[in-house]
């Protein structure tokens, strides 16, 4: 050990002294908290227990015991109105100083998520309905997603609608439409990407045209080869697989044959 190593030993040390002087006390108050609980509790039931006796006591024949009743009441309800619970520990000046810069920092840091999270929801609400409308989405002015993943959909000229009120095809754009976007504007802005993996079976099934059928494949070939999103599409739609996806990407399956 050298010279230099000392100081920062000793404000190990330090800390660690106060760390458990902190816990001791945090503990003592703890137990004495306890210990006054029990007390107030006691005394309630005692005073319980006198209110009913008192109240039993109501002719002149129980004046005596009547009498003694109202005493006890009344000195219970003495006992527990001077009673005080222990108060806690006061922090050390150390610590509430350290508490304030954490309390101020948090406050800090959630107002620039929002911020930050108000911007890329932005980017990829655009994105989206860009997408959307190029998949065959009809009469689509904005969406909007908020941050418990609910998607508003705003047609032109009309009143706000919600994704489960659309058509299941128009469900089914609107879906690879969020999923591209989250994927280039994470990218895009260097935070986590999403998904990893995208399967879609027969998109030509839920009412989509061939020409967009067309247009969906090549944006999926396109967003796959930009990242690292694995992309598996069915479709007995052969001619259109081969139209719009590389060569190499294809697995196809001879008349009558499985495909593995």
């Amino acid at each position: 050990m050298t010279g230099d190593d000392e100081e920062p030993q000793e404000i190990k040390a330090e800390a660690q002294q106060r760390l458990e002087t902190s816990t001791a006390a945090e503990a003592a108050a703890k137990q004495a908290l306890e210990q006054a609980e029990a007390t107030v509790d006691g005394l309630t039931r005692q005073l319980e227990r006198a209110q009913e006796q008192l109240r039993r006591a109501q002719s002149a024949a129980d004046l005596p015991a009547r009498l003694a009743a109202q005493e006890n009441v009344l000195r219970l309800e003495g006992a527990l109105s001077v009673f005080r619970e222990p108060e806690e520990p006061a922090l050390d000046e150390t610590e509430a100083k350290a508490i304030k810069v954490l309390a101020a920092a948090a406050d800090l840091l959630e107002k620039d998520s929002k911020t930050a999270a108000e911007a890329l929801f932005k980017e990829v609400n655009e994105e989206t309905a860009e997408l959307a409308t190029l998949f065959g989405v009809p009469s689509l002015k904005s969406v909007s997603i908020d941050r418990g993943a609910r998607l508003k959909i705003f047609p032109l000229g009309s009143k706000q609608e919600w994704f489960k009120d659309q058509t299941a095809g128009a469900r089914l754009r609107l879906r690879i439409a969020v999923a591209i976007a989250l994927l280039r504007v994470g990218r895009a802005n260097g935070v986590s990407t999403h998904p990893g993996l995208l399967l879609i079976d027969s998109p030509k099934s839920e009412e989509m045209q061939s020409a967009d059928a067309h247009k969906l494949f090549k944006e999926l070939a396109t967003v796959a080869a930009e990242s690292d999103l694995q992309v598996v599409i069915t479709t007995a739609d052969f001619d259109l697989a081969r139209a719009a996806l590389p060569a190499d990407s294809i697995r196809q399956a001879e008349p009558g044959a499985s495909l593995w």
